[in-house]
């Protein structure tokens, strides 16, 4: 069962976390005016918006106004057909298809502080992030609490402990990075090593560099 409605009966989800970028919004102006409409919105049985509130948005400014609105319990999927476009042939369905994952990666901005709150209230986002992604996220938006008190709040970390992950960096020259890069490559195949469950290793290998050099020199 459908029917049609417009943009303005929707309503934007308030506590929407991803605040979204300027050049993620320039991008999504630019796929709907050049392509038109692919991917679905998704709300919820009063019409607030679950998923495509940044696309909703853009879609009322350039003009496109109506939504067709299919309504399901979640056991089946929604297929949006494009009775103008052939994948094969039509060099616009391409694009459309880099622009619909591209724009998906460029618009992606989370208000931590928010998220915060949301955990706080009991949504559980385990499954979406690592903890060691969690920690570097909240350290990355500057926020004032501590990455243990995060880590106590999603349940990996039990409260007063402290957190098992630190960040480093550090600068060295290109000849170094290369050297770097080789070495940690060159790790990555000795182990076993501990695994944090990162799939980025650099951290795991470049620890098992470093046990290997303080060994040498035991």
């Amino acid at each position: 069962m459908a029917d049609i409605r417009k943009v303005s009966d929707l309503q934007p989800d308030k506590r929407n976390a991803n605040k979204g970028t300027e050049r993620g919004l320039k991008a999504l102006d630019h796929s709907l005016r050049q392509y038109g409409a692919g991917r679905s919105l998704l709300v919820d049985k009063h019409g607030r918006i679950i998923a495509g509130n940044k696309t909703a948005q853009a879609a009322a400014d350039i003009g496109l106004e109506d939504v067709i609105v299919v309504h399901t319990d979640g056991t089946k999927l929604v297929a949006v057909q494009r009775d103008d476009l052939d994948l094969e042939q039509d060099k616009a369905a391409r694009e459309l298809a880099y622009a619909d994952n591209r724009v998906g990666q460029l618009d992606l901005d989370f208000d931590v502080a928010l998220m915060l709150e949301d955990i706080g209230a009991g949504v559980n986002l385990n499954a979406l992030w690592r903890p060691d992604e969690l920690e570097a996220l909240v350290q990355a938006a500057g926020q004032d609490v501590a990455a243990d008190e995060w880590g106590a709040a999603i349940g990996w970390l039990p409260a007063g402990e402290k957190s098992p992950f630190q960040q480093m960096t550090f600068t060295v020259s290109d000849e170094q990075a290369e050297q770097v890069k080789a070495a940690l490559d060159a790790a990555k195949k000795m182990g076993p090593f501990v695994d944090t469950g990162n799939e980025n290793s650099n951290g795991n290998a470049l620890a098992r560099v470093c046990e290997v050099f303080l060994s040498g020199r035991g």
